[in-house]
């Protein structure tokens, strides 16, 4: 399945570098010749001093003082209390969900009924449900979606023991 990546390899050599980030990185020139040859595709003159203002120049300067203030390493992660605090919920919060969405998907072939439809209804849930995340990110902080929907997440899988049996053998023997 992830053999069609592969052919986006060849890209690496035709997308050119952001000019962002080459300027972040004080390669002025080659910001400039990518910003000129996208300018010339698009029928678009741009002015003859395009990094000369007072706006670029602060902006070097900025970033100049920043490459040399101080460069972090992974040791960083763990050298504050609260940072290790972080980085220690971030990492098991991730492995408890990796765990359960590679659970929940491999149950997919092991519900009742067709294994065609069970695999469109889940693939269908898991659309909905990362189109409601994008919005629910829109318009609220990122710790209280965070929060409210791992709840609801963990709500919802500990309701399903209150599920019945007889509906999950519906169908069975028929």
């Amino acid at each position: 399945m992830s053999l069609p990546g592969l052919l986006y390899i060849p890209l690496w050599w035709f997308i050119p570098e952001s000019p962002r980030w080459l300027l972040s990185q004080v390669r002025v020139e080659d910001a400039e010749a990518i910003i000129r040859a996208a300018a010339k595709k698009n029928g678009i003159t741009p002015p003859e001093n395009l990094f000369k203002g007072e706006e670029s120049m602060e902006f070097l300067q900025l970033t100049s003082k920043e490459k040399n203030q101080h460069s972090y390493i992974y040791i960083d992660l763990i050298r504050t209390t609260n940072i290790r605090n972080v980085c220690i919920i971030t990492f098991f919060i991730w492995m408890v969900i990796t765990i359960g969405y590679y659970g929940l998907s491999l149950s997919t072939s092991t519900m009742v009924g067709d294994p065609y439809i069970n695999c469109f209804i889940a693939a269908a849930t898991e659309t909905a449900a990362y189109i409601s995340t994008w919005g629910i990110l829109k318009c609220t902080p990122l710790r209280i979606a965070f929060s409210s929907t791992l709840l609801l997440g963990g709500a919802v899988l500990l309701l399903i023991q209150l599920v019945p049996s007889i509906v999950w053998n519906m169908g069975v023997g028929a």
